[in-house]
């Protein structure tokens, strides 16, 4: 009962009341009048003025009174209360910045993180891969196709609204070529690679090279014209 009776009385408007709460109609209406010597309420009021001559009803008004502000203060802090959420931001620098100043163009990524009240978590160390194909990036009035970059990746925690401006910020930077900022876990979510291991193989017997045979040649004998002829004639006879 008690909660709907300040929900009622302070949360609810009436159409009746101009689509004011109970008691914002009443604030607006128990005041002094400039016409008359004494303090007087208007005609629609005369059920709330004959309730506050009663000492419980005003105990019951200055109770919910403080339920309300503590309410209030309530969601005051929860507005006020900024939501964070982890995030990775994977970047390719151009591969025409010299190896020297890729350093200084991941300290401006890091520096706009900061600005954006993030807290790092880990990082990854930007280097040159070979792409899996070409990307362009307008410089000027030309479109230059690049097949490398240096890759490197930042992960932090930052308010939900920090992703989308740092996204702008990645794109408007031209040193670099692609960028990307997505949610995340905190955990560590990358898969681990082996490298791959030759297996040693042992032997214990030394491999004997065979020894090359030599091709026979078979002597074939001269057949004689006589033999030939005969052999002929022994075939047209059958």
């Amino acid at each position: 009962l008690t909660d709907w009776l300040i929900e009622y009385t302070f949360v609810r408007p009436h159409q009746s009341l101009g689509y004011l709460t109970p008691w914002a109609y009443y604030q607006s209406a128990a005041r002094v009048s400039p016409m008359w010597s004494s303090r007087t309420f208007s005609c629609s009021l005369e059920s709330i003025v004959i309730k506050c001559a009663a000492p419980q009803y005003h105990n019951a008004m200055r109770w919910l009174r403080g339920r309300h502000m503590a309410a209030t203060m309530k969601n005051i802090d929860t507005d006020n209360e900024v939501v964070t959420r982890v995030y990775e931001a994977g970047y390719h620098i151009l591969p025409t910045v010299p190896e020297a100043d890729v350093e200084k163009v991941v300290a401006q990524i890091r520096s706009e993180i900061e600005k954006l009240g993030g807290t790092f978590i880990a990082e990854g160390a930007p280097s040159l891969i070979k792409l899996a194909f070409s990307m362009d990036k307008r410089e000027g009035e030309r479109h230059i196709a690049y097949d490398r970059g240096y890759f490197g990746w930042l992960k932090f925690e930052a308010a939900t609204d920090s992703a989308g401006k740092l996204t702008e910020i990645l794109k408007a930077n031209p040193q670099i070529l692609r960028s990307i900022v997505y949610k995340t876990l905190r955990e560590d979510t990358r898969a681990k690679f082996k490298a791959p291991q030759l297996r040693e193989v042992k032997r214990t017997d030394t491999i004997k090279s065979a020894p090359k045979r030599t091709p026979v040649t078979e002597e074939k004998e001269a057949v004689s014209e006589v033999d030939l002829e005969k052999a002929l004639e022994t075939l047209t006879a059958e």
